[in-house]
């Protein structure tokens, strides 16, 4: 819990330091990225502050002025600081560049996801590690969805309902190649939803599966008595 503490200070007392780490600004559109150690307050934090208006300048602006305020608390007598925040603070109002808001959110990377929640309605690429079945009831809904990852561990769903603009599910590194086995049987080729699998180890009759139902593979390994690249197997089973 100290340490706990400890982090939520140092965030705070570097708050734009550790936004501009997480949220990043390409072209019209924002990127979120959540860092490994995050708690779920992290994103409830740059969700309302991302729904409050950012940009590059703005963001560079905070920034400098947090900067400038730490160096004037560590250090007051040191020079004459404040007329700079001052400026900086002016050019953070005055600036004309167009504001992004949660609805501009395009991305997000959460590695742990349990425990949190998502509040950007435009999402087109997700990716969670560990996410909940709660998780995946969010996300399907999620109109403009196209692309998701899951990696280390898949809770049970299927692809019926929702998912209405996925073209893609990526699964990395899952624990285990049987928890894909019920969501291809169930429900993926009936969608039409591509799934690509990557980093597995696999025993060769779910490479039968996988064969049957188009599934690309990337670093997946089939175990049989010599063991081989999916790929390989593939073309050796034509």
């Amino acid at each position: 819990m100290e340490n706990e503490s400890r982090g939520h200070q140092t965030l705070y007392a570097n708050l734009w330091k550790e936004v501009i780490q997480r949220v990043n600004v390409v072209k019209d559109s924002l990127i979120v990225n959540i860092k490994d150690n995050d708690d779920p307050s992290v994103l409830i934090l740059l969700t309302t502050l991302i729904n409050e208006g950012v940009s590059v300048e703005l963001m560079s602006c905070q920034y400098q002025i947090e900067q400038i305020h730490n160096a004037i608390v560590n250090n007051p007598t040191k020079g004459n600081r404040v007329q700079k925040m001052r400026r900086l603070e002016t050019l953070s109002i005055q600036s004309l560049e167009p504001r992004l808001n949660i609805n501009h959110v395009l991305e997000l990377t959460i590695p742990d996801a349990t425990d949190f929640t998502i509040s950007f309605p435009n999402l087109k690429f997700i990716a969670l590690g560990n996410p909940t079945k709660k998780m995946i009831e969010q996300v399907r809904l999620l109109p403009h969805l196209e692309y998701l990852t899951i990696y280390t561990s898949l809770p049970p769903f299927t692809l019926f309902g929702g998912f209405n603009a996925l073209e893609t599910l990526t699964l990395s590194h899952l624990a285990s190649p049987g928890q894909i086995t019920q969501l291809l049987i169930l429900t993926a080729a009936s969608r039409y939803i591509n799934i690509h699998v990557v980093g597995l180890r696999i025993p060769e009759f779910i490479a039968v599966l996988f064969k049957t139902h188009h599934v690309q593979c990337t670093n997946v390994l089939v175990l049989t008595p010599v063991n081989i690249d999916y790929k390989h197997w593939k073309k050796l089973s034509s």
